[in-house]
């Protein structure tokens, strides 16, 4: 028996794997946008991020090239121009070609990409999401006896909800699909889906006035129950504390602790 927890999240998608006998498959944080962010741009002469480009290419402020001094002043199309005209430049059409031409002689302040923000994803793209999300990490899902999901709060955060609903969908879809093997004629059996609620996972006050003290507590029992050995599995404890966002994996690792060993 293996049990599969979830909290939920869109750039934060926790999930962790244990087995009836406290060995930890997996611990993981899963950024559903990962494939969207742009990596930043790198200065030419250096590992720093590029604030300016120029026609000789990207660098930081220190490495900017002395032959294009920093400009700038690119605030309307008639300011670029009127530039370009006292550096002896026929100006010309169009805002692209009069930019390129701007970095023939000077830096310009490098263009920053858009924010990939969570909110703003459609059903539809989180439902692609969350479909190639589980087709890579199907081999670790798809022998589990369980699956417990964070439950999110339908008024207070609707996002969060449609990216819970849409996950068990795509898993049920994965589990019925795979149950059925056709060499064999055996129906495996399906996962049981549990709720589980935020309060139920670790004690602290209910709320969101004891949000800190139980993302806090649960980091703290996670690395209890790895230290103590009552969960087995040094390489996850090792990428548990080198993980920048720690609490959601403690919460998924915590649901099936609790799973496994009821009150």
């Amino acid at each position: 028996m293996a049990v599969l927890a979830f909290d939920i999240g869109i750039k934060n998608l926790a999930f962790a794997v244990l087995d009836a006998s406290k060995n930890c498959l997996a611990l993981e944080n899963y950024d559903l946008l990962s494939d969207l962010k742009v990596a930043p741009t790198l200065c030419a002469n250096c590992k720093s991020n590029a604030s300016y480009q120029c026609s000789l290419g990207a660098f930081c402020k220190r490495h900017v090239p002395k032959s294009h001094p920093i400009y700038e002043e690119i605030t309307t199309l008639p300011t670029i121009k009127a530039f370009l005209k006292s550096k002896g430049l026929k100006p010309l059409s169009g805002k692209e070609k009069l930019l390129e031409q701007l970095k023939g002689v000077v830096a310009i302040p490098l263009r920053k990409p858009k924010i990939v923000r969570a909110a703003a994803q459609s059903l539809t793209a989180l439902h692609d999401f969350l479909r190639r999300f589980v087709q890579e990490k199907w081999d670790l899902f798809k022998n589990c006896s369980a699956v417990l999901l964070e439950n999110q709060p339908a008024f207070k955060n609707p996002h969060m909800k449609s990216v819970q609903v849409l996950l068990f969908a795509v898993l049920r879809e994965w589990f019925l699909r795979t149950a059925f093997t056709a060499s064999t004629a055996v129906v495996n059996t399906i996962p049981e889906f549990h709720l589980v609620h935020a309060k139920k996972k670790v004690a602290a006050e209910a709320g969101d006035a004891g949000y800190a003290a139980r993302k806090r507590g649960s980091e703290e029992r996670v690395e209890t129950l790895f230290t103590s050995g009552q969960v087995k599995g040094d390489p996850f404890l090792e990428q548990f504390r080198a993980a920048k966002k720690r609490s959601d994996m403690a919460d998924a690792l915590c649901m099936c602790v609790d799973f496994l060993n009821p009150k």
